[in-house]
């Protein structure tokens, strides 16, 4: 993926975006600051703990993501070692090889243990979060929460690598651009003009059923404080035009 933010950058975009009934202020000290339009029974919130909770929010996904990827794989159950699941006990030992890993432990960390950006370097996206790194800056440039179909296949095409021009190599040598199955369907046809959601139909992906469901749980919550209701809206409009899969991996630093 080409996109790759500081975590805290949410803190400038997020409040930009909220066109939503969400009554947000900054700071009321009284009842006399909040705006004449807000009513009995509203929900207010400062500008500035909103903004320090975006903070912890992005800052937590990105900690969260990076550290579980050091033991991601490496237990699924069944016989062998892979079976055999890791407990609290096992936090600040070896890490041990995924299932695919060809017997090497994670490059991330030698031990199971915390994956931290240090202060001038930058997180990378990963499966949990780049495409809503993606719709996060197409929303903020657009100024709609709703994307059309065309917007959505420019932000991908803009935004991820296509074979032919990724850095990335796989240990065989061939090139890389961290898309997982499903999502590698929808970026080819994209760039055959075919737009959302037909990018998600089984006529035009076989691969439509592996989806996740990031969409519906992160991005579209915190945008929408208090606003169940609108947060649904944004996560099932969008969803409906993507029919997405299990995102893709991108290094952590680039």
């Amino acid at each position: 993926m080409k996109s790759v933010w500081y975590f805290f950058v949410s803190v400038v975009l997020l409040p930009g975006l909220l066109a939503t009934p969400s009554v947000l202020y900054a700071e009321p000290q009284v009842e006399t600051a909040l705006c004449s339009g807000v009513t009995e029974g509203a929900h207010t919130l400062s500008k500035k703990l909103y903004a320090d909770k975006v903070h912890g929010f992005w800052l937590g996904l990105s900690i969260a993501n990076w550290t579980g990827l050091v033991t991601e794989m490496d237990k699924i159950g069944g016989d062998g070692p892979a079976g055999q699941f890791y407990t609290r006990k096992d936090w600040q030992t070896k890490d041990q090889p995924s299932i695919w890993g060809q017997g090497i432990p994670s490059n991330l960390s030698a031990t199971i243990d915390w994956v931290l950006a240090d202060k001038d370097e930058v997180w990378g996206s990963d499966d949990d979060s780049d495409i809503e790194y993606i719709y996060l800056q197409l929303m903020h440039d657009s100024k709609k929460p709703l994307l059309s179909a065309e917007q959505i296949r420019d932000g991908w095409l803009a935004h991820i690598y296509k074979d032919s021009e990724t850095p990335f190599k796989t240990a065989e040598g061939k090139p890389e651009n961290f898309l997982w199955v499903s999502n590698q369907q929808a970026f080819d046809l994209m760039q055959q003009n075919i737009l959302p959601p037909f990018t998600g139909m089984p006529a035009y992906n076989p691969h439509y059923d592996m989806i996740d469901a990031q969409l519906t749980t992160e991005l579209f919550g915190i945008l929408a404080p208090f606003r169940a209701d609108i947060a649904s809206k944004l996560a099932i409009y969008l969803s409906a035009l993507l029919l997405m899969a299990k995102q893709p991996i991108s290094p952590i630093f680039m």
